[in-house]
């Protein structure tokens, strides 16, 4: 049973005991049962294949997802030094990455370097 699909009083301002919640929920499970009185949704649990058959595109969300934090973690790092912009998702930007200079003019630290390319 979906827990959105149990109705709840707004009008009375009641204090909120486990009394209550089971009267709810027995109103709205016999109401899904077939039992005359309130209405209720109930919530469709997906098949194995079903499930299985989200799983790439779960993938693809993760993987955009460690793709925009860790370009967004180079381009604060990269301000920084004032270096505003640099694009990370270029294919040659790790060769550019070498040229770069900071707001003073220096080349920037080897370290900040390294971290990129490791990502």
């Amino acid at each position: 049973m979906h827990s959105s699909s149990i109705a709840v009083s707004r009008e009375h301002r009641r204090a909120k005991t486990d009394r209550l919640d089971t009267e709810l929920l027995m109103r709205a499970f016999l109401a899904g049962c077939g039992v005359k009185g309130a209405t209720a949704a109930w919530a469709a649990i997906p098949t194995i294949e079903e499930e299985d058959a989200k799983r790439p595109n779960r993938e693809h969300e993760k993987l955009v997802g460690d793709r925009t934090r860790i370009v967004n973690r180079m381009k604060s790092t990269l301000s920084r030094f004032g270096i505003r912009g640099f694009k990370p998702t270029l294919r040659k930007a790790d060769e550019k990455l070498g040229e770069l200079r900071t707001a003073e003019g220096t080349l920037l630290p080897e370290n900040t370097r390294r971290s990129f390319v490791a990502t």
